[in-house]
């Protein structure tokens, strides 16, 4: 039977005065606030000591509506506590007109409309809790300002300005010196109702981030830890940091959190990748290329989530601005390193495609690139709340002044697409201009750059490129010229002569290395055009053997072919073959390779006799 009476006792505990409990804090805050009001209306307040007290009273509000959002789910159903104190001042009010007591009128008229203000007071908090239900951002926002609007317009406030001689006034009976205490703390009372719009407003993010951590029991959470025995040892502790347990216990699961996400994302985008990449390789150069600028905003996440629980979820302006900042430049430069990884994989195929060239794929990356880096740079502008309407505007007039500026560079980028569009020369050409020969490494928006063959780098820009001539070596698809004069002597056969001149051009016809007439192109290659294709394509099957020349020392004869590669190491070893059989064929015709001699004859006087 005790223990039945026991058990009554417990759940009457949690009916009635843990409910109690839950709304005496909205009390003890009002109570609070009123305080603080009426120090504000204290004319010898220093500046400092305002601007201290508007910063106590900021947190204030934020640990208010923090705990409010908390304990949503403890607060009895809405009330006018205030009731029946205005149902006996109104007829007190009643009885004191009838009776001309026109102070004692005033007095009780002031303390119903201190009482009314409370009572909006209050119903704003319940208000509050139910625009919670509202899960999306902005029909939460809206619910609130609808909620501050209808409370403005539905108060009836009285003239305090009728009652500034009272205030003013200092001496009076009892009935006076009562209007001007409840006209003080009316006056208090409405500071505390504007204030508490005020800092509803201010603080509708945090309630609203608040809320989704409510919804996860986090808030809830964090008061049972402050409030454990061995969470209220621990704060004593560390006050003096702006921490608490809560936080501490909500700091450590995030950075344990974070190591596993970093872990999990890196998996799924191995999985996601795997559906457009079939080698391991071209997978894992990818998770490389951008897993260090992951991990870079992996940190920067969890900082901000842990500065966000030190600050108790309050909005700090300076740190959102600076995180938005960060948050922008990490992913422009994730975009710009995954694209760049992306297209370096491709590169490979489009290597091998005779419909895109890596130039124009390079060219159009480093466009791509701007681009990303420009959009980034409007959005950092934008989070600084630059007028970008006035920049653009700007644009126009400095315009002229920024392209005459940078006319080179305009000229070089012009000059780039002109090499790529009209096919000057690509990657890995042999090229010769201004001076310079070498390889083609890279066309880039300003420069070409090149790679002499005595293994150094030159710039060149691509304006200079497109302007002047030049000499492009592998635009060659078949034909390298071999030219040379064989000098024999003059007491060669003139028979043999030519039997040498016959068999070294029937030997270049046979030679599997020598382009000759005899080679038929393919069908593509021999449609119509206005030009010579052959020409246009760099194809070359002339073989000339003549006899040329007569020097001073020699007979010439000249051979004039072409090799069916234009590789240099295989153009030197066709070259070389060619020589020697040239020389086998000059021993078989009886000729001998002549060099530069001088006959003197010595004429005899005696002999002229």
């Amino acid at each position: 039977m005790i223990l039945y009476r026991w058990l009554w006792l417990l759940l009457l505990v949690n009916m009635f005065i843990a409910p109690l409990y839950a709304n005496d804090f909205i009390d003890d805050f009002i109570a609070e606030q009123i305080e603080t009001e009426k120090k504000f209306l204290d004319q010898n307040l220093s500046s400092d000591a305002i601007e201290a007290l508007i910063e106590v009273q900021h947190h204030a509000y934020r640990n208010f509506f923090l705990k409010l959002i908390s304990q949503k789910q403890k607060l009895t159903p809405w009330r006018n506590p205030y009731a029946d104190e205005i149902a006996v001042l109104q007829r007190r009010m009643v009885i004191n007109q009838q009776r001309n007591n026109t102070k004692a009128y005033q007095r009780d008229a002031i303390k119903v409309a201190t009482y009314k203000l409370l009572a909006h007071i209050r119903q704003t908090v319940y208000e509050l809790i139910e625009a919670t239900k509202y899960t999306d951002e902005i029909a939460f926002y809206k619910a609130v300002d609808t909620l501050i609007a209808t409370r403005h317009e539905q108060e009836k406030r009285i003239d305090i300005s009728a009652y500034r001689h009272l205030l003013s006034n200092r001496e009076g009976n009892g009935m006076v010196q009562k209007i001007r205490e409840n006209l003080l703390e009316y006056e208090a009372v409405l500071n505390v109702s504007n204030t508490f719009s005020s800092e509803l407003v201010r603080y509708k993010k945090p309630i609203y981030d608040a809320i989704k951590l409510s919804s996860f029991g986090l808030i809830s959470l964090g008061y049972k830890i402050n409030s454990s025995a061995l969470g209220e040892l621990v704060n004593g502790m560390i006050a003096w940091s702006g921490l608490n347990s809560a936080k501490m216990v909500f700091i450590v699961l995030i950075l344990l959190m974070a190591y596993g996400i970093r872990k999990l994302i890196v998996s799924l985008t191995s999985i996601i990748l795997q559906n457009f990449f079939e080698r391991s390789t071209d997978i894992a150069y990818i998770i490389q290329s951008v897993s260090r600028v992951l991990s870079l905003i992996m940190i920067t996440v969890t900082l901000d989530i842990v500065l966000e629980i030190y600050a108790g979820f309050s909005e700090v302006l300076w740190l959102d601005r600076t995180f938005s900042i960060i948050y922008t430049v990490l992913i422009t430069y994730l975009i710009h390193r995954l694209l760049n990884a992306v297209a370096s994989v491709k590169m490979e195929h489009f290597r091998r495609s005779q419909y895109l060239r890596q130039e124009v794929i390079n060219l159009a990356l480093r466009v791509i690139n701007v681009i990303i880096y420009f959009v980034g740079f409007i959005v950092i502008l934008k989070l600084f709340d630059v007028d970008l309407s006035a920049i653009l505007s700007g644009l126009g007039i400095g315009g002229f002044a920024v392209a005459f500026a940078a006319k080179d560079t305009i000229a070089n980028f012009f000059g780039s697409v002109s090499i790529l569009m009209g096919d000057l020369f690509e990657q890995g050409d042999w090229i010769e201009v201004d001076g310079y020969e070498g390889t083609v490494i890279e066309i880039g928006l300003r420069a070409t750059t090149i790679r002499t063959f005595d293994n150094a780098m030159i710039a060149i820009p691509n304006f200079k490129l497109a302007d002047n001539g030049l000499k492009n070596w592998s635009k060659r698809q078949l034909g390298r010229r071999i030219k040379m004069h064989i000098g024999v002597t003059y007491e060669s056969d003139f028979q043999d002569i030519k039997n040498a001149v016959e068999q070294i051009r029937q030997m270049l016809i046979a030679h599997e290395g020598i382009s000759n007439t005899n080679e038929a192109l393919s069908h593509a290659e021999r449609y119509a055009k206005l030009v010579s294709k052959e020409d246009y394509k760099g194809i070359k099957r002339n073989i000339l053997v003549y006899m040329d020349r007569f020097s001073d020392s020699s007979i010439d004869i000249l051979v004039y072919c072409f090799s069916k590669s234009v590789v240099w190491n295989e153009w030197l070893a066709v070259k070389e073959d060619v020589m020697y059989k040239i020389a086998t064929i000059l021993e078989q015709n009886h000729l001998s390779f002549a060099y530069p001699a001088m006959a003197i004859h010595y004429v005899n006087d005696e002999d002229e006799k």
